[in-house]
């Protein structure tokens, strides 16, 4: 039977093998066709000198941020799942530009967030 996974605001606290361990438990237990979405910061995020000071106030509060993608469509290929992929400012991805705001830069290796549904296939 298909199902829906919702996994929002929960990967970039894990650190990578949980991220992996959930993902495969998820992936054994969706049929073809079920679809996850979910949100994602990129590695570059965690480790951008602008980030620093959020990243450290988190962590000293105990919500450290652990994970990050810089390919997030792979990282969801690995385990069975077709990925479509947006950013904030991406047409359908125009949300709270406090909370997620448009990336000035699209190069690899630039800070973003990102919006991801996945189809098992």
């Amino acid at each position: 039977m298909r199902s829906i996974w919702p996994i929002e605001g929960l990967f970039y606290y894990l650190d990578e093998p949980a991220v992996n361990h959930i993902l495969a438990e998820v992936s054994k237990l969706s049929a073809s066709g079920s679809v996850l979405v979910t949100d994602l910061v990129s590695r570059s995020l965690l480790t951008s000198p602008w980030m620093q000071n959020s990243l450290k106030a988190m962590e000293e509060r105990g919500m450290g941020w652990r994970f990050g993608t810089d390919d997030p469509a792979g990282l969801f290929a690995a385990h069975g799942w077709r990925t479509e992929v947006k950013q904030p400012g991406d047409e359908g991805a125009n949300y709270n530009v406090q909370r997620f705001p448009v990336p000035t830069s699209r190069e690899p290796g630039s800070p973003w967030s990102f919006f991801a549904v996945a189809q098992r296939t």
